[in-house]
Formats: structure tokens, sequence, C-alpha cells
């Protein structure tokens, strides 16, 4: 049994948690879903439904087996998911770390970093400060890209699963 406390504690709590008030945050929390294109559904693309098709013709083979293919379309798919998701890992830890470098050339004044040296000739920053700031900035981005990837991975093995029969 939930205490009168506790109860009177939810509903305090809840009325704070109403999310973005403002029209500006309102306009910002509408486009989180449209911030990397993970939610774009791939069989109403042409070009990704085109290349999912393929791929799931090759895994279920030439058998005539209708639900045999329905699961093959959803390996497919599910592969290709995986395979956007990690491209996008790859390109936010490319583009953390590049910004990074930018500030920091930025702070030293020189132009180009060659072999963790300046092109200054000063002595390179071996304390690895730079990377540990683009890691932080990017930790967020990343672990909510890590979301549509382990739901890729479950449908896989929901897939292969069945396949495997």
């Amino acid at each position: 049994m939930t205490s009168e406390q506790k109860k009177t504690a939810n509903k305090r709590n809840a009325l704070r948690s109403t999310g973005p008030r403002t029209a500006q945050g309102k306009s910002r929390s509408s486009r989180n879903s449209r911030r990397h294109g993970l939610t774009i559904n791939i069989f109403l693309d042409r070009d990704w439904s085109s290349r999912v098709e393929k791929l799931a013709r090759a895994i279920a083979g030439d058998q005539n087996d209708l639900r045999r293919l329905e699961h093959a379309r959803a390996l497919a798919g599910a592969l290709t998911e995986e395979l956007r998701v990690q491209a996008l890992r790859t390109e936010l830890w490319n583009l953390g770390f590049s910004q990074e470098d930018n500030r920091q050339h930025a702070r030293d004044g020189s132009s180009m970093h060659v072999s963790g040296a300046s092109a200054t000739g000063s002595e390179p920053d071996l304390s690895g400060v730079g990377e540990a700031r683009a890691f932080l900035r990017m930790f967020a981005q990343i672990t909510a890209v890590c979301r549509y990837e382990r739901c890729a991975q479950t449908r896989i093995k929901r897939a292969v699963h069945f396949l495997r029969g």
C-alpha cells in the first residue's frame, strides 16, 4: 500500500515534470526524433527498401515460403538499421574529436597538428584532456543512438531464431 506521503510527493513531482513550456522549447522537443534520421522507416524509402528487399530475397533463398520471406525481410531491415546506427555512431565520434581538435587549435594558435605536435613547434598535448572533453560531449548522443542499436539487435535475434527454425 502506498503511503499518503508518497502519493503527495508523486503528485508534486508530476507537476514539475510536464515537459517544455515555452514555444521555443516545444518546437525544439518536437524535432528530437528527427535529429539523426534513425526513426525513419527504411521500408518507406525507395532506395533503402530496394536494398533491403534484395538482401531479404538472398537470405530467404529459392524457397516459395512467404512466411520465411517475411522473416527474411525483418532480418534484412534490422541488419540495415544496425549498419545505419553504427555509421552514425562512427560519425558522432569523428565529429566530436574533430571539433575538439579545432578547439585545441584555436586555443594554442596552431593551424594544424602533425603526430601530436602543433605546427608552431610547441610541445604536444599528451594529457588526453581534449579527448576526454570530446568524449563527455558525445556521450549523451552516443548513448541515445545505442537504444536504436539494441532494438535492431533484438529484431535480428528474433528473425534469426525463426529462420533457423
